[in-house]
């Protein structure tokens, strides 16, 4: 009961993410949403009911449901995750080609791992975009150690970023990166923002979501997809 509950809060905080590869939810999903929201607000939700339709939507291929399933099942049942991020991810879902990602590395696939979470990142998985300056501040995970390529990445998340939450978090780390810096570096780290921000600009949402949803979204977000605070 517990996991549905989580499951109905993660569908109600679902982060959008900005898109590359086109909407990835159907419309019939999409409507799902908005009806939940009008059920949420008239008290009249029922999670474990919500849970079950979403898991419908999944097993019918929607991405955004399937990515929906994999986020929530990932502790319980990382091989049902597994699955279900594998087929969304096909289908141009950026979180679930995190979530991969993630998931190999948990089970010391580094170089699949990274693979998948670059190949996030050009979809324009914000998290991906985090995950990869980390790499590069640590210079773990077959990425090399560059405070510039890190201040660069985590930069570029903290701009496009539909979390306030997230956004917050990754500009607070923002200064310290840039005071562990030389004067030669931060000029690099401004030459390389500026090539990762041309080729990945930010763009318009769509309803596939971050990896980790957050509690607090851009107003610029549907209101369907707004949380309950």
């Amino acid at each position: 009961m517990k996991s549905i509950r989580l499951f109905a809060a993660m569908l109600i905080a679902l982060s959008a993410c900005s898109a590359r590869a086109g909407n990835t939810t159907s419309p019939e999903f999409e409507q799902f949403l908005k009806e939940s929201e009008t059920q949420r607000r008239t008290g009249a939700t029922n999670p474990q009911q919500v849970f079950v339709e979403v898991r419908a939507f999944a097993d019918r291929g929607d991405p955004s449901a399937q990515f929906l399933i994999a986020l929530a099942s990932m502790q319980q049942d990382r091989e049902l995750a597994k699955t279900f991020f594998s087929q969304s991810a096909k289908k141009g879902c950026s979180g679930s080609e995190t979530g991969l990602g993630v998931i190999a590395m948990i089970e010391h696939r580094t170089q699949e791992g990274l693979a998948r979470i670059k190949a996030a990142a050009s979809k324009g998985d914000v998290s991906a975009y985090a995950m990869i300056s980390g790499m590069h501040k640590q210079g773990d995970d077959g990425l090399e150690k560059s405070l510039p390529k890190a201040y660069a990445w985590a930069k570029l998340a903290a701009d496009q970023s539909p979390s306030m939450g997230a956004r917050a978090a990754v500009e607070a780390a923002l200064p310290k990166l840039h005071d562990a810096m030389t004067d030669s570096q931060r000029a690099e780290a401004s030459t390389i923002y500026a090539e990762i921000s041309r080729k990945f600009p930010k763009a318009k949402y769509f309803l596939c979501g971050q990896f980790n949803p957050d509690a607090s979204l851009d107003p610029t977000v549907p209101s369907y997809l707004q949380p309950v605070h």
